[in-house]
């Protein structure tokens, strides 16, 4: 049992600190790999920020999900998805910073044929992640694409338009 861990509740309570440790170190890895890209050239974000954000995000799904995410660094990123779910889907985590306001799931469009579902995670000031719901490929596409401020050419779904991860849960099969 984890240091502050309640018997009842196998979650440590420090949850969001785990995430957040584990994310700087995976990010730190992936930034030194990705070294001749300081940043990314549309959002100005460096590689560091982009790769912490999008592990918050993954750590998350997979405490949802009951999978570990691929921490393994790829010098050409990952393959377009995080998970490969047990019923053959796979998914991609899109972690957003909640700054105010509604956040929509946003897809790069030349991404959109790498995955079937497709999770909106937000990250929060506090450091906490939220799972806000997802949304199916073809869900996905019958928004026409658009270029949001700072993004490339993105499909895109309003967040009260997800499905709940409720729905996601049901579909799941967890291993041991």
């Amino acid at each position: 049992m984890l240091d502050g861990e309640n018997p009842e509740n196998p979650e440590p309570k420090n949850w969001d600190a785990i995430i957040s440790s584990w994310a700087d170190k995976v990010a730190k890895d992936r930034d030194e790999l990705h070294k001749g890209v300081p940043f990314n050239s549309i959002t100005g974000r460096s590689s560091y920020q982009l790769h912490r954000q999008g592990m918050k995000g993954e750590f998350e799904f997979g405490r949802f999900s009951g999978k570990m995410p691929n921490l393994t660094p790829m010098p050409g990123g990952d393959p377009g998805f995080d998970f490969d779910l047990p019923l053959v889907f796979k998914v991609e985590v899109k972690t957003r910073t909640w700054r105010g306001g509604e956040l929509d799931l946003l897809v790069e469009v030349e991404d959109i044929e790498k995955a079937d579902i497709y999770v909106l995670a937000i990250e929060y000031h506090d450091g906490r992640v939220v799972l806000a719901g997802w949304a199916w490929r073809s869900e996905m596409k019958k928004n026409e694409p658009r270029a949001f401020p700072g993004k490339p050419l993105n499909y895109w779904l309003e967040r009260k338009k997800l499905n709940s991860m409720d729905t996601l849960a049901a579909r799941l099969v967890r291993y041991i």
